[in-house]
């Protein structure tokens, strides 16, 4: 039997929250639902009609849930970074990952008190 193990150096904030793709070169923005977040990248889905592929530059505006003593705050951040992988997730939607340019200043998922352990 093969043990699953979690190799991940920081907990992931797993958050289905619209967000906002913008590539260069290119009016407006796409929505996109974001699924997964750390302070190194992104999961994100969008149509499966959008032409996106690894290597793309692109930026991202993200918002989610920060929970601390109680507080409840959304948090903004735009990020640059680069399309890691464009997979299919199911018939009409595709998973894409995003790979930061810069990490995060925190980790979203640290300190959380939304997120439970």
């Amino acid at each position: 039997m093969i043990a699953n193990v979690d190799r991940r150096r920081e907990p992931r904030l797993r958050y289905s929250w619209e967000g906002q793709m913008y590539f260069q070169n290119t009016r407006g923005g796409m929505q996109a639902q974001m699924v997964d977040l750390n302070s190194n990248g992104a999961a994100m889905l969008v149509g499966n009609d959008r032409n996106v592929w690894p290597g793309q530059e692109i930026e991202l505006g993200l918002m989610y849930p920060k929970v601390v003593n109680g507080s409840f705050d959304i948090v903004h951040n735009h990020v640059r970074g680069t399309v890691y992988r464009s997979e299919w997730y199911n018939p009409s939607v595709k998973r894409v990952v995003v790979k930061f340019d810069q990490p995060l200043v925190e980790a979203p998922a640290v300190g959380n008190e939304y997120i439970y352990q």
